[in-house]
């Protein structure tokens, strides 16, 4: 079962928190530097925060976003780590390089598009293993009807088929690391949120929800979302389906990434 987190739970802080934050990327050069400067103000003045790192994911960007982090990191050496691939990958290659080289107790990833406002981490609180923590989007105005319908169907399967009840699988979560090292992330497409957070579930952890506002995108062009991408989807369930079910929270010793 979840459960939505209270306000007495998110103004509470029993421990300080280490965090890990990914911001990945792809040709998101008017929005990279302004998530990365929320980012790194929000961890440099929050007392909550204890000790952090920002890893910066480029996912094979062709405009000057790279150059943008590459100058981020040359400023901020003992703060950020840039990670970049050659070629696009795509965001579930983009999350799993950032989880690999995260190295804190806590592990958040956002997209750079600022499309998620960096500073909702404020209302995380520290959580046992047997938890996570998944922000869900309280509308979806913003989405066309084709994607809401996506939406709708992937709830449906998380549901019926994964046995797994959330509002958002496919918004922003913040793990604990030895989580993502009890678990084998199989998966390298846009749905390993859904593998992860469905594995977690078979080990017994439940998520803490928090609603979370979602902003226009205001930079770029989203790939998601059109019917080209129906196919893709599709295959992609059914892989998610088979991943699932062969996993054994028995054999859950092994480390996340190879």
């Amino acid at each position: 079962m979840c459960r939505s987190i209270t306000t007495r739970e998110r103004k509470t802080y029993c421990a300080a928190v280490n965090i890990s934050v990914i911001i990945f990327f792809f040709n998101e050069a008017g929005t990279l530097k302004k998530v990365f400067g929320r980012a790194l103000r929000m961890v440099q003045n929050a007392e909550m925060f204890r000790s952090y790192e920002i890893i910066l994911v480029n996912d094979g960007s062709v405009d000057s976003s790279l150059e943008i982090a590459m100058e981020i990191a040359k400023e901020y050496p003992e703060t950020v780590h840039l990670v970049t691939h050659k070629k696009n990958k795509g965001i579930g290659e983009a999350l799993k390089s950032g989880y690999k080289h995260a190295t804190l107790e806590y592990i958040c990833a956002v997209p750079a598009d600022n499309q998620f406002t960096v500073e909702q981490l404020l209302d995380i609180h520290p959580f046992s293993n047997e938890e996570f923590i998944s922000f869900y989007r309280v509308s979806n105005q913003v989405y066309s009807p084709y994607r809401n319908l996506l939406s709708k169907l992937n709830k449906w399967f998380n549901q019926i088929m994964l046995r797994m009840d959330m509002k958002d699988v496919n918004w922003i979560k913040v793990y604990r690391k030895d989580q993502l090292d009890r678990i084998k992330i199989d998966l390298s497409t846009s749905i390993v949120e859904s593998e992860i957070c469905a594995k977690l579930h078979r080990l017994g952890c439940r998520p803490l929800e928090i609603p979370s506002t979602y902003e226009n995108r205001v930079y770029g062009i989203s790939t998601a979302g059109n019917f080209e991408s129906l196919k893709r989807v599709i295959t992609e369930t059914v892989d998610l389906y088979h991943t699932v079910s062969r996993f054994r929270p028995e054999q859950s010793d092994t480390k996340g990434f190879k």
